[in-house]
Protein backbone atom coordinates (compact mmCIF):
# COMPACT_ATOMS: atom_id res chain seq x y z
CA UNK A 1 0.00 0.00 0.00
CA UNK A 2 1.31 3.45 -0.80
CA UNK A 3 2.04 5.41 1.90
CA UNK A 4 4.37 8.22 0.59
CA UNK A 5 2.73 11.24 -2.02
CA UNK A 6 3.90 13.86 -4.05
CA UNK A 7 4.17 17.16 -1.54
CA UNK A 8 2.31 19.59 -4.20
CA UNK A 9 -0.27 17.26 -5.91
CA UNK A 10 -0.95 14.43 -4.04
CA UNK A 11 0.40 11.67 -6.36
CA UNK A 12 0.94 8.40 -4.91
CA UNK A 13 4.72 7.28 -4.67
CA UNK A 14 5.01 3.14 -4.15
CA UNK A 15 7.97 2.06 -2.51
CA UNK A 16 9.96 -0.51 -3.77
CA UNK A 17 7.95 -3.74 -3.06
CA UNK A 18 4.90 -1.98 -2.47
CA UNK A 19 1.36 -2.70 -4.30
CA UNK A 20 3.00 -6.52 -5.42
CA UNK A 21 0.76 -7.43 -7.96
CA UNK A 22 -1.86 -4.23 -7.72
CA UNK A 23 0.37 -1.41 -8.38
CA UNK A 24 -1.74 -1.21 -12.17
CA UNK A 25 -4.46 0.33 -10.21
CA UNK A 26 -2.24 2.84 -8.44
CA UNK A 27 -0.30 3.74 -11.44
CA UNK A 28 -3.71 4.46 -13.46
CA UNK A 29 -4.93 6.83 -10.92
CA UNK A 30 -1.76 8.76 -11.25
CA UNK A 31 -2.09 8.88 -14.63
CA UNK A 32 -5.61 10.16 -14.84
CA UNK A 33 -5.03 12.57 -11.60
CA UNK A 34 -1.92 13.63 -14.44
CA UNK A 35 -4.60 14.12 -17.45
CA UNK A 36 -7.06 15.80 -15.66
CA UNK A 37 -4.14 18.56 -13.84
CA UNK A 38 -3.00 19.21 -17.46
CA UNK A 39 -6.33 19.31 -19.16
CA UNK A 40 -9.16 18.75 -17.24
CA UNK A 41 -12.62 21.26 -16.97
CA UNK A 42 -14.97 21.16 -14.18
CA UNK A 43 -18.32 22.73 -14.17
CA UNK A 44 -19.53 24.10 -11.62
CA UNK A 45 -23.08 25.61 -11.40
CA UNK A 46 -22.84 28.59 -8.14
CA UNK A 47 -26.06 30.11 -6.38
CA UNK A 48 -24.29 30.96 -3.31
CA UNK A 49 -22.95 30.45 -0.22
CA UNK A 50 -19.75 28.00 -0.29
CA UNK A 51 -18.57 25.06 -2.28
CA UNK A 52 -15.56 23.28 -1.15
CA UNK A 53 -14.03 21.35 -3.58
CA UNK A 54 -13.20 17.13 -3.42
CA UNK A 55 -10.15 16.20 -4.22
CA UNK A 56 -11.09 14.66 -7.45
CA UNK A 57 -12.80 17.46 -8.63
CA UNK A 58 -9.45 19.41 -7.49
CA UNK A 59 -7.54 17.35 -9.88
CA UNK A 60 -8.73 19.34 -12.86
CA UNK A 61 -6.83 22.69 -14.21
CA UNK A 62 -10.03 24.69 -15.37
CA UNK A 63 -12.78 25.46 -13.51
CA UNK A 64 -16.22 27.14 -15.68
CA UNK A 65 -18.14 28.63 -12.95
CA UNK A 66 -21.93 29.24 -14.10
CA UNK A 67 -24.93 29.64 -12.45
CA UNK A 68 -27.43 32.30 -10.95
CA UNK A 69 -26.28 34.22 -7.71
CA UNK A 70 -29.06 34.75 -4.93
CA UNK A 71 -25.85 35.31 -2.71
CA UNK A 72 -22.31 35.98 -2.54
CA UNK A 73 -20.57 32.62 -3.34
CA UNK A 74 -17.45 31.15 -2.06
CA UNK A 75 -15.34 28.17 -3.90
CA UNK A 76 -12.74 27.13 -1.75
CA UNK A 77 -9.59 25.43 -3.02
CA UNK A 78 -7.45 22.23 -1.22
CA UNK A 79 -4.51 23.30 1.12
CA UNK A 80 -2.08 22.51 -1.49
CA UNK A 81 0.20 23.60 -4.18
CA UNK A 82 -1.68 24.17 -7.87
CA UNK A 83 -1.97 26.10 -10.71
CA UNK A 84 -5.56 26.31 -12.54
CA UNK A 85 -7.92 29.04 -14.31
CA UNK A 86 -11.09 29.64 -13.39
CA UNK A 87 -14.11 31.38 -15.67
CA UNK A 88 -16.65 33.39 -13.47
CA UNK A 89 -20.15 33.20 -15.87
CA UNK A 90 -22.42 33.51 -12.99
CA UNK A 91 -25.34 36.23 -13.29
CA UNK A 92 -26.60 37.88 -10.56
CA UNK A 93 -25.31 41.17 -8.55
CA UNK A 94 -23.27 39.09 -6.43
CA UNK A 95 -19.48 38.15 -5.84
CA UNK A 96 -17.60 34.97 -6.26
CA UNK A 97 -14.44 34.36 -4.29
CA UNK A 98 -11.54 31.94 -4.90
CA UNK A 99 -10.22 30.74 -1.58
CA UNK A 100 -7.73 27.72 -0.60
CA UNK A 101 -8.07 25.99 2.71
CA UNK A 102 -5.24 27.41 4.14
CA UNK A 103 -7.33 30.42 4.69
CA UNK A 104 -5.09 33.17 3.46
CA UNK A 105 -5.67 36.02 0.76
CA UNK A 106 -8.37 35.04 -1.19
CA UNK A 107 -9.25 36.78 -4.71
CA UNK A 108 -12.65 37.67 -5.90
CA UNK A 109 -13.03 37.22 -9.73
CA UNK A 110 -15.45 39.55 -11.38
CA UNK A 111 -18.53 37.96 -13.44
CA UNK A 112 -17.25 37.81 -16.95
CA UNK A 113 -13.47 37.43 -16.07
CA UNK A 114 -11.20 34.70 -16.69
CA UNK A 115 -8.29 34.21 -15.16
CA UNK A 116 -4.87 32.02 -14.73
CA UNK A 117 -4.33 31.53 -10.62
CA UNK A 118 -1.83 29.97 -8.56
CA UNK A 119 -2.44 28.91 -4.81
CA UNK A 120 0.19 28.00 -2.31
CA UNK A 121 -2.19 26.36 -0.06
CA UNK A 122 -3.53 29.71 1.32
CA UNK A 123 -3.30 32.43 -0.95
CA UNK A 124 -4.77 32.24 -4.57
CA UNK A 125 -2.79 34.75 -6.78
CA UNK A 126 -3.76 36.23 -9.98
CA UNK A 127 -1.26 35.73 -12.62
CA UNK A 128 -3.11 37.01 -15.43
CA UNK A 129 -6.57 37.15 -16.91
CA UNK A 130 -8.16 39.00 -19.96
CA UNK A 131 -9.59 41.72 -18.42
CA UNK A 132 -8.39 45.14 -20.23
CA UNK A 133 -9.98 48.42 -19.77
CA UNK A 134 -12.47 48.35 -22.87
CA UNK A 135 -13.85 45.11 -21.19
CA UNK A 136 -14.20 45.41 -17.85
CA UNK A 137 -15.88 48.91 -18.95
CA UNK A 138 -19.93 48.53 -19.54
CA UNK A 139 -20.98 49.40 -23.22
CA UNK A 140 -22.40 52.55 -23.21
CA UNK A 141 -20.19 53.89 -20.87
CA UNK A 142 -18.86 57.82 -21.23
CA UNK A 143 -15.57 59.18 -20.12
CA UNK A 144 -13.77 62.54 -19.97
CA UNK A 145 -10.64 63.01 -20.25
CA UNK A 146 -8.33 60.87 -23.04
CA UNK A 147 -5.51 62.80 -23.45
CA UNK A 148 -5.16 61.73 -27.16
CA UNK A 149 -5.21 62.66 -30.47
CA UNK A 150 -7.89 60.59 -31.43
CA UNK A 151 -10.38 57.68 -29.24
CA UNK A 152 -9.06 54.42 -28.43
CA UNK A 153 -10.24 51.34 -30.22
CA UNK A 154 -13.58 50.78 -29.16
CA UNK A 155 -14.69 54.13 -28.19
CA UNK A 156 -16.49 56.87 -30.35
CA UNK A 157 -15.70 60.73 -29.64
CA UNK A 158 -18.59 62.40 -28.26
CA UNK A 159 -19.54 65.68 -29.81
CA UNK A 160 -19.55 67.77 -26.71
CA UNK A 161 -16.76 70.90 -28.16
CA UNK A 162 -15.69 73.72 -26.04
CA UNK A 163 -17.06 72.48 -22.80
CA UNK A 164 -15.53 72.73 -19.38
CA UNK A 165 -16.15 69.70 -17.00
CA UNK A 166 -18.32 70.31 -13.87
CA UNK A 167 -18.17 67.72 -10.72
CA UNK A 168 -21.56 66.96 -10.09
CA UNK A 169 -23.43 64.61 -6.93
CA UNK A 170 -26.47 64.52 -8.87
CA UNK A 171 -27.80 64.97 -12.33
CA UNK A 172 -24.49 63.91 -14.53
CA UNK A 173 -24.49 62.45 -17.83
CA UNK A 174 -26.01 66.65 -19.39
CA UNK A 175 -24.94 69.96 -20.23
CA UNK A 176 -25.62 73.03 -18.63
CA UNK A 177 -24.59 76.78 -18.91
CA UNK A 178 -24.07 78.91 -21.85
CA UNK A 179 -20.82 81.15 -23.08
CA UNK A 180 -23.39 84.19 -23.16
CA UNK A 181 -22.70 86.02 -19.43
CA UNK A 182 -26.21 86.96 -17.88
CA UNK A 183 -27.24 88.13 -15.05
CA UNK A 184 -25.01 91.40 -15.07
CA UNK A 185 -26.07 94.67 -14.80
CA UNK A 186 -24.01 97.99 -14.82
CA UNK A 187 -25.71 100.60 -12.52
CA UNK A 188 -25.25 104.15 -13.61
CA UNK A 189 -23.10 106.56 -11.37
CA UNK A 190 -22.88 110.10 -11.41
CA UNK A 191 -19.66 111.72 -10.12
CA UNK A 192 -19.25 114.06 -7.36
CA UNK A 193 -16.68 116.74 -7.95
CA UNK A 194 -14.69 115.40 -5.34
CA UNK A 195 -14.72 112.06 -7.76
CA UNK A 196 -13.31 114.17 -10.99
CA UNK A 197 -10.02 114.37 -11.52
CA UNK A 198 -8.65 117.97 -10.84
CA UNK A 199 -9.27 120.23 -13.48
CA UNK A 200 -10.47 123.72 -14.37
CA UNK A 201 -11.96 125.32 -17.83
CA UNK A 202 -10.72 127.65 -20.21
CA UNK A 203 -12.69 130.85 -20.98
CA UNK A 204 -12.48 134.34 -23.12
CA UNK A 205 -14.82 137.31 -22.29
CA UNK A 206 -14.13 140.77 -20.91
CA UNK A 207 -14.15 140.97 -17.31
CA UNK A 208 -16.10 143.55 -15.30
CA UNK A 209 -14.82 145.02 -11.73
CA UNK A 210 -16.93 147.07 -9.29
CA UNK A 211 -20.95 147.15 -9.20
CA UNK A 212 -20.91 143.71 -7.96
CA UNK A 213 -18.60 141.64 -10.62
CA UNK A 214 -15.44 141.44 -7.89
CA UNK A 215 -16.95 138.37 -6.24
CA UNK A 216 -17.17 137.08 -9.62
CA UNK A 217 -13.50 137.86 -10.86
CA UNK A 218 -12.09 136.36 -7.60
CA UNK A 219 -12.78 132.72 -9.08
CA UNK A 220 -11.27 133.56 -12.23
CA UNK A 221 -7.93 134.25 -13.70
CA UNK A 222 -8.58 137.51 -15.47
CA UNK A 223 -6.58 140.56 -16.83
CA UNK A 224 -8.06 144.21 -15.88
CA UNK A 225 -11.35 145.53 -15.28
CA UNK A 226 -13.15 145.80 -18.59
CA UNK A 227 -10.31 143.71 -20.76
CA UNK A 228 -11.07 141.55 -23.26
CA UNK A 229 -9.20 138.27 -22.34
CA UNK A 230 -8.21 134.67 -24.05
CA UNK A 231 -7.09 131.46 -22.51
CA UNK A 232 -7.82 132.38 -18.77
CA UNK A 233 -9.03 129.55 -16.87
CA UNK A 234 -11.51 129.35 -13.76
CA UNK A 235 -9.63 127.98 -10.84
CA UNK A 236 -8.78 123.92 -10.11
CA UNK A 237 -11.94 121.82 -9.04
CA UNK A 238 -11.97 118.27 -7.99
CA UNK A 239 -9.30 115.65 -6.34
CA UNK A 240 -9.87 112.17 -8.08
CA UNK A 241 -11.24 110.20 -5.56
CA UNK A 242 -11.84 106.82 -6.00
CA UNK A 243 -15.28 105.71 -7.47
CA UNK A 244 -17.13 102.61 -8.70
CA UNK A 245 -19.42 102.05 -11.66
CA UNK A 246 -22.05 99.14 -9.50
CA UNK A 247 -21.69 95.91 -11.14
CA UNK A 248 -23.69 93.60 -9.40
CA UNK A 249 -24.15 89.85 -10.30
CA UNK A 250 -27.76 87.93 -9.31
CA UNK A 251 -25.05 84.77 -9.05
CA UNK A 252 -27.11 82.75 -11.87
CA UNK A 253 -24.49 83.01 -14.36
CA UNK A 254 -22.81 79.54 -15.59
CA UNK A 255 -20.01 78.72 -18.13
CA UNK A 256 -21.18 76.14 -20.60
CA UNK A 257 -20.05 72.44 -18.94
CA UNK A 258 -20.46 68.78 -19.15
CA UNK A 259 -21.78 67.70 -16.01
CA UNK A 260 -19.63 64.38 -14.97
CA UNK A 261 -19.97 62.43 -11.57
CA UNK A 262 -16.56 62.04 -9.63
CA UNK A 263 -16.64 58.28 -8.84
CA UNK A 264 -13.95 56.03 -7.22
CA UNK A 265 -13.63 52.14 -8.15
CA UNK A 266 -14.86 49.88 -5.18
Amino acid sequence: MTTTFTPNRNYSLPGTGDDVNSWGPVINANFSAIDNNTAGLLTLALTGGTTTLTATQAQNVFFYLGGALTSNATVVFPGTKMWFMADNSTTGSYTVTLSAAGAGNPYVLAQGINGLFYSDGSNITLVANNSAPAAVIPSGTTLAGFWQASAPVGWTVANVNDYLIRSVSSGAGGTSGSWTISGLNDNVISLSIAQMPSHNHTYTGEVLQGNGYGAFQSNINAGSNGEVTNGNSTNYTGSGTGHNHGITSDGTWRPLVINCLTCTKS
